[in-house]
């Protein structure tokens, strides 16, 4: 039995698309981020009807911002398939997951990783960085969190605040 990470971020939308429109930076990052659609008719929908996955993609390489990056799925009946990423736990998903885990981490803990780990945003002003997350990351969480009661439905929950020693704090 093989297992296969299907990570969300291969589904983002070219910078054109993703900050096109008219929104706060939260509603553009819930609404505009991923290419919902692509995923589930290139890969949802093709998994939960036959069970393998035989499929070449062509998707988004960030950086460059163009569509060069070229992913093989093999997906095999009876292989395990983990499904990563931000949104993933929306109602139209959430029933045909057969474990769920959410890895949690306190937006304290959030913002001093990503002042270490997000110097592109600005190296010498981390105020940018804490706007940029209280802004659009953080906002578009919540607006997840309001949108999906996946709460009582998760299976198993990580506390994730020491990267080093996380802790199961659910269990179902």
């Amino acid at each position: 039995m093989r297992t296969h990470t299907i990570h969300i971020d291969d589904f983002h939308f070219e910078k054109a698309k993703r900050y096109a429109g008219k929104g706060t930076p939260g509603k553009l990052y819930y609404y505009k981020i991923f290419n919902f659609t692509r995923f589930t008719q290139e890969i949802w929908l093709p998994l939960l009807k036959n069970g393998i996955l035989h499929k070449k993609l062509t998707l988004l390489d960030l950086k460059q911002d163009k569509y060069c990056l070229e992913k093989v799925f093999n997906i095999k009946f009876g292989d395990i398939v983990i499904f990563e990423g931000v949104f993933l736990f929306k109602e139209e998903f959430l029933p045909h997951f057969d474990l769920k885990m959410f890895l949690e981490v306190k937006k304290e803990e959030i913002m001093r990783r990503v002042v270490i780990r997000d110097t592109h945003i600005s190296k010498n002003d981390p105020q940018k960085i804490f706007e940029r997350y209280s802004q659009k990351y953080f906002a578009g969480q919540t607006i997840y969190l309001e949108k999906n009661n996946f709460w009582p439905k998760i299976d198993v929950i990580i506390d994730n605040n020491d990267f080093h020693d996380p802790k199961i704090t659910k269990m179902a």
